[in-house]
C-alpha cells in the first residue's frame, strides 16, 4: 500500500508531530510512505516543497504549493491531516481514496462570522464532499463534531492518537540527576500546552497562583511556551504582582521530557480539546497531572489523572491536596504510567490501516 501523508504545517506544530509519527509507525509497518510538509526534508519519508508564507496569508496559499508538489505523484491513499491538507489534494486532483483528519470541533465553538471562520468552513464542506472517510481523535470528538457540521455521523470514525514512548518515559537512575534541577523544598507545578487559544484557558494558570500566593503556599508555577514581552499573560502576571510564577519561554523538543519530569504536579486548565497531548504525555514521563473535568480528558486519561471543576478555587485547592498527599501522588504518577502506555503510533497506524482497507474495498 502506497500511502502519502500530507500537511500544510511544519514538523513542531500539533498537526506536523501527527503527520510525522504516523508516517513513521506506518513505515515501520511496511507500508510504502512519502509525508509532504512545509520543512525537513529528509530525502528518505519527508519531502518539504518550496513555499512562501506570505505572512498572514498561508492558511490560504499553503494549500496551493502542497497542491503544485502533489500534482504529478500517485499514490494508493492520501491522507490529509487537516482540511487545508485536503484542499490541495482537492486542488491537485487527488480525490480518490482521499481520508481527512479533523481532530475537533473547537473552531465551531470559538469561531465567528470572521472570514478565517467561514473560509474553514468552505474547507470542511469540500473535504467532507470529496473524502472516502472523516477521522477524529477521540470519541468526544466525534460527537462535537456531530453536533456542529452536517457530516454523516456513519462517515467518522474513531482513531486515537498515540504517545511516542521513546521520547516520553518516567525518570530513570541514569537521568534522574537532571531532570529536577530545582532543589529547595517548593512543590513545583509546570504547564505545557499553549497560551494563546481562549479554550486553554491560561489564565486560569496566573489566578491560581495567586489564590495560593495570598495563601503564603509553597508552591512554584513554571509555564512553558513563547510569549512576547508585550503578552497579556506576562503584563497580568506584572499586574497581579505574582512571585510565584516563572514564564520558562519556549521548550525545545529535546527539553520537553525533563520539563514533564521535573515537575511534582502537572497543571492542564484547558476548557476544550480534541485529544489533550499534554497530560499523557506528563504522565507518561511518571509525573501525575492536575486536568479540568472535561469529556475529553475523562476519556483520554481514566481515572489515572486528578480531576478538578475548572475554577482558580477549586485548581487552588486541588494543587494543595496534592502537595500534602505524596501517597496520592505515587499512585497517581504509576497509573498515569499505565494510562500514557494505551496510546501508541504504532496501534494507531494499524487502526488507520485497516480503515483505509475496508473504505476502499
Amino acid at each position: 500500500m502506497n500511502i502519502s501523508y500530507l500537511s500544510c504545517q511544519d514538523r513542531y506544530c500539533g498537526l506536523g508531530q501527527y503527520t510525522e509519527n504516523l508516517a513513521i509507525a506506518s513505515n515501520s509497518q511496511g507500508a510504502s510512505v512519502k509525508a509532504y510538509r512545509k520543512d525537513h526534508s529528509d530525502g528518505h519519508l519527508f519531502k518539504a516543497y518550496p513555499y512562501r508564507s506570505f505572512k498572514k496569508l498561508r492558511p490560504y496559499v499553503a494549500p496551493y504549493y502542497l497542491s503544485k508538489a502533489i500534482a504529478s505523484d500517485h499514490a494508493d491513499i492520501w491522507q490529509a491531516d487537516y482540511v487545508d491538507a485536503a484542499m490541495a489534494a482537492i486542488m491537485a486532483g487527488k480525490r480518490d481514496n482521499l481520508f481527512v483528519t479533523i481532530h475537533d470541533a473547537i473552531p465551531f465553538v470559538h469561531g465567528n462570522n470572521s472570514a478565517a471562520f467561514r473560509y474553514y468552513q468552505w474547507q470542511l464542506e469540500r473535504a467532507n464532499r470529496h473524502a472516502q472517510a472523516i477521522i477524529v481523535v477521540s470519541n468526544h470528538a466525534k460527537k462535537e463534531v456531530i453536533k456542529h457540521t452536517t457530516i454523516n455521523p456513519d462517515r467518522i470514525h474513531v482513531v486515537h492518537n498515540g504517545i511516542n514512548h521513546q521520547v516520553y518515559q518516567p525518570v530513570t537512575h541514569s537521568n534522574s540527576s537532571s531532570t529536577n534541577d530545582n532543589e529547595s523544598e517548593e512543590f513545583v507545578v509546570r504547564y505545557l500546552g499553549g497560551l494563546g487559544a481562549p479554550h486553554k484557558n491560561a489564565m486560569a494558570l496566573l489566578h491560581t497562583a495567586k489564590l495560593l500566593q495570598q495563601a503564603r503556599q509553597d508552591v512554584r508555577f513554571e509555564i512553558g511556551g513563547h510569549l512576547p514581552e508585550n503578552h497579556r499573560l506576562r503584563i497580568a502576571a506584572k499586574e497581579m504582582q505574582l512571585d510565584n510564577l516563572v514564564f520558562k519561554g519556549f521548550i525545545k523538543d529535546d527539553e520537553m521530557t525533563s520539563f514533564y519530569q521535573g515537575a511534582d504536579l502537572f497543571f492542564f486548565p484547558s476548557l476544550l480539546e480534541g485529544f489533550g497531548f499534554p497530560p499523557l504525555e506528563a504522565m507518561a514521563c511518571g509525573t501525575p497531572a492536575l486536568v479540568s473535568d472535561i469529556p475529553v480528558l475523562r476519556e483520554t486519561l481514566g481515572t489515572a489523572a486528578c480531576f478538578a471543576h475548572p475554577t482558580p478555587e477549586d485548581f487552588a485547592d486541588a494543587i494543595l491536596s496534592m502537595k500534602r498527599n505524596t501517597l496520592l501522588r505515587s499512585e497517581l504518577a504509576l497509573a498515569g504510567i499505565k494510562q500514557a502506555q494505551k496510546y501508541t503510533w504504532d496501534k494507531a497506524a494499524k487502526q488507520m490501516k485497516e480503515l483505509y482497507l475496508s473504505a476502499v474495498d
